[in-house]
């Protein structure tokens, strides 16, 4: 089991994260909790701000354009 760390739950990442969610432990966050609400039932652990997120993040959707995921 690997610990995945993934910031941007919204319509995008949240169907990226479930496919990743089997067989690994996801840590997630979105700026929007209901939407990411249905990957909690299926054992996500949620966090508040996304430095909450532990190991390395998975920038989602909602994370795009911000400039902290610029090179």
């Amino acid at each position: 089991m690997t610990a995945i760390g993934f910031v941007g739950l919204g319509a995008m990442g949240s169907r990226i994260a479930g496919r990743l969610l089997e067989g690994n432990q996801m840590y997630g966050t979105n700026r929007t909790v209901s939407k990411a609400s249905e990957l909690t039932g299926r054992g996500r652990v949620w966090h508040g701000p996304p430095r909450g997120v532990p190991g390395p993040a998975m920038p989602g959707n909602s994370a795009a354009g911000s400039g902290q995921n610029a090179p």
